[in-house]
């Protein structure tokens, strides 16, 4: 059962508001912001449902919320973690 916005810590609705906002800016689907940032396509829908993260996976997300995207056609692209976007 997902949890309600307001139990949510401070911290996870300001990085989920910070990936929206940036998925937005750059037409980025929040699956494909995940699926590059971590290699995790469903990381936005687990951190709504109340998933928890390392602090390692938090520098990844901080450093993907950081870069300028690739076009999603760009072959060069790569997730952060050195994978194939």
């Amino acid at each position: 059962m997902p949890i309600k916005f307001a139990e949510m810590t401070a911290t996870v609705r300001n990085l989920l508001s910070r990936i929206e906002e940036h998925c937005r800016e750059h037409g980025v689907a929040e699956t494909t912001f995940g699926r590059r940032s971590v290699n995790d396509g469903k990381l936005v829908a687990r951190l709504r449902e109340g998933g928890t993260i390392t602090l390692d996976t938090l520098a990844l997300i901080e450093a993907a919320l950081d870069l300028p995207q690739h076009a999603p056609s760009d072959p060069t692209a790569t997730s952060l973690n050195g994978r194939a976007a």
